[in-house]
């Protein structure tokens, strides 16, 4: 929805309509027995977890996170010198700070301060780069504001070597690894989701982890 409300002209969804999507997803950091958690996929129905294993626990964070700063907080990135920062804002929102964002090297801070009384950086949006306070222009709701060069810190950490992991799910409990065109792993099935599950592990393929999920119903 943020994408949308960026790149589209249009007058149907507003700003109100993400914030609402935005605090719905908060409220779901609470399980029904008051736990906090953010798992992996909810029951639409009943608002607690389709299946809690020990893998789903605080599974959406980061998720969660980039609504917030991508959002929330604008910051539409890019691969150029210059970042357009697009709050996501309604008469609701009085204040907030996105500080010391790790951003092409830098270190960015954003405040939206509706009064300028809550954190004295003056009224509406104030940015600064590497601590010091950058003017942008407007352009429209958004502001386009120059970072600078990228900064690249080659890491002194030796990268390690992950696994490889393709899952295919298939609701037919008698479907096996051929049906899948999967060659080979284990198989096994979850009651509660009416699911075979396969999985194959391929070992020191890639210096990252790649997940994909094939469905067949």
């Amino acid at each position: 929805m943020a994408n949308f409300l960026n790149d589209y002209s249009q007058d149907v969804v507003t700003n109100s309509d993400y914030l609402h999507s935005l605090r719905l997803f908060t409220k779901q950091h609470y399980l029904p027995d008051g736990t906090i958690n953010l798992v992996e996929n909810y029951d639409p129905d009943k608002g607690g977890p389709v299946v809690y294993y020990y893998w789903s626990n605080h599974y959406l964070h980061s998720s969660y996170n980039n609504l917030v700063i991508s959002g929330l907080c604008g910051i539409r990135p890019s691969d150029d010198d210059s970042l357009v920062i697009n709050p996501l804002v309604d008469s609701t929102i009085n204040y907030f700070c996105l500080s010391g964002l790790n951003y092409h090297g830098h270190k960015l801070t954003v405040v939206f301060d509706k009064e300028g009384t809550k954190y004295n950086a003056g009224r509406g949006l104030t940015i600064y780069v590497d601590g010091q306070k950058v003017s942008g222009t407007r352009l429209g709701n958004k502001y386009k504001v120059y970072i600078g060069s990228t900064r690249i810190t080659p890491s002194s950490r030796p990268s390690p070597n992950y696994d490889w992991r393709t899952m295919a799910t298939c609701k037919d409990q008698t479907a096996t690894p051929e049906k899948l065109t999967v060659n080979t792993g284990n198989s096994w099935f979850f009651e509660k989701l009416n699911t075979t599950m396969i999985r194959v592990n391929f070992k020191h393929l890639s210096m990252h982890t790649a997940l994909t999920e094939v469905e067949c119903y």
